[in-house]
């Protein structure tokens, strides 16, 4: 990841090995018989979430490179999480966090910015564990299911 003009030569080989450490553990775990239950896997037992603290802008700079960026991605496989979903989106000017209902996942302007703490608080919560550990008001984002 750079701010600087390797980026067009090098960020794709990163993002794609990156991507193909994941799909490795989700096969691992996909394959691994849960033992407590026959005919399930640890996958299905196993929550893996992914995300960065930064992410990177949309747009290249004056340098070839990619600036920080206020807008992230999470991703999640596994239990307790709805697959094939979307939840949240960006600004077409700025691509800037949107305000989205935390019942539906859809945008709504007169919503909440969705932070990871709810998601992170609310995947806790299903598992059965206090997502107020995490030290702020925690809001539970009922897109993530439960």
């Amino acid at each position: 990841d750079t701010h600087f003009d390797d980026w067009e030569d090098d960020q794709a080989a990163r993002q794609s090995d990156g991507f193909q450490i994941i799909a490795d553990i989700l096969s691992s775990l996909d394959q691994a018989e849960f033992p407590y239950l026959p005919g399930d896997s640890w996958l299905d037992h196993t929550t893996v979430v992914a995300f960065s603290e930064f992410s990177r802008t949309p747009l290249i700079n004056t340098r070839g490179g990619r600036d920080h960026h206020p807008v992230g991605s999470i991703m999640m496989w596994g239990a307790g999480v709805p697959g094939g979903t979307v939840i949240g989106s960006s600004s077409d000017q700025g691509m800037l966090p949107e305000k989205l209902n935390l019942q539906t996942g859809r945008p709504d302007p007169g919503g909440d910015p969705l932070r990871p703490e709810d998601v992170l608080g609310t995947l806790m919560s299903n598992a059965g564990l206090d997502g107020t550990i995490l030290g702020r008001d925690v809001r539970h984002v009922g897109a993530l299911g439960v």
